[in-house]
């Protein structure tokens, strides 16, 4: 039976989730390795499920228990998480954070994100040791080198007001870890929202790569989601580099042009002035003479008054 609809999680098993729907049936579905849904939370699943559906007065029980889960032992608020903070290395890894920055959950979005999530210890470390422990495994699987053509991408997204991480300081987690382990690599942090992981989260994206893809696009560089999906995190950054440059070369020319019209306006302005000295020196010339006439009538003057 194939199933589209969603449903809240109200238990997490090692192989199977357990959804309550809500026109009152119970759904188990698979739950792959690297999910770990919180209580509570809305999932969507499309696939063959199993299919329990009480009637009469277990319907209301069943009813009954899953508020009780909710609103007492496991307060949906509660078990929000706090952040997210995206990693795009090229592994893409999202990891979930309460509001003291502790790990709640890992997932990765794609199999080099698997890779590394497979080997990662989440459970009861902070913010710094997860990220420790995420470039620890990039540099023992070859994702980062100290060749300097790396790239780790991060955006945090808050679900909350309260923030108690920012971008500067995650960056400088990022940069102690890198250093500690002798790499070298670009660092990107951002800060997104919880629109913006549903966004990339419905086209397949990891939030980075959704981010690097719809810059692109606003660019007008001609690109699909799937080539999104597929080009590493670096690769589509160089894209972005490559527009940009290729865009400053025309404001460039228009500078050069400008420069070229200030020169010749100078050069007639230059002109301009070289055709009047020459109006300016004749009047200059006469000045000489009005000057010796003067002389000379004071001098005839004088003469008369001699005699």
């Amino acid at each position: 039976m194939k199933e589209v609809d969603g449903g809240v999680v109200v238990k997490v098993t090692e192989k199977q989730i357990v959804l309550f729907c809500n026109n009152g049936t119970f759904k188990n579905i698979p739950r792959s390795k690297n999910h770990f849904p919180l209580i509570g939370e809305r999932i969507s699943y499309k696939g063959k499920t199993k299919l329990f559906q009480p009637k009469g007065w277990m319907a209301l029980a069943s009813i009954a228990c899953l508020l009780f889960l909710m609103f007492t032992m496991v307060p949906i608020k509660d078990a929000e998480a706090a952040y997210i903070v995206a990693f795009d290395i090229n592994p893409s890894i999202e990891v979930y954070l309460d509001e003291n920055l502790k790990g709640m959950s890992i997932v990765s979005l794609n199999s080099d994100g698997s890779q590394i999530v497979s080997k990662i210890n989440y459970k009861g470390k902070d913010l710094s040791q997860i990220v420790n422990l995420i470039i620890d495994q990039c540099v023992k699987q070859h994702y980062l080198s100290s060749d300097g053509n790396s790239l780790v991408a991060t955006t945090i997204i808050p679900t909350q007001d309260e923030r108690k991480i920012t971008q500067s300081q995650l960056k400088s987690l990022i940069q102690t870890s890198l250093k500690q382990h002798k790499v070298t690599a670009d660092i990107d942090v951002e800060l997104g929202s919880k629109k913006m992981v549903k966004v990339a989260h419905e086209n397949n994206l990891s939030v980075n790569k959704y981010k690097e893809y719809k810059d692109l696009k606003d660019q007008g560089v001609d690109i699909s989601l799937e080539t999104a999906r597929s080009t590493p995190m670096n690769q589509l950054v160089k894209k972005e580099k490559k527009k940009n440059n290729q865009s400053d070369k025309n404001p460039s020319n228009n500078k050069n042009q400008n420069k070229n019209n200030q020169s010749n306006n100078n050069q007639g302005n230059n002109k301009s002035k070289d055709k009047q000295n020459p109006g300016q020196a004749k009047k200059n010339e006469n000045k000489p003479n009005q000057n010796n006439q003067g002389q000379n009538n004071k001098g005839q003057n004088n003469s008369n008054k001699e005699k």
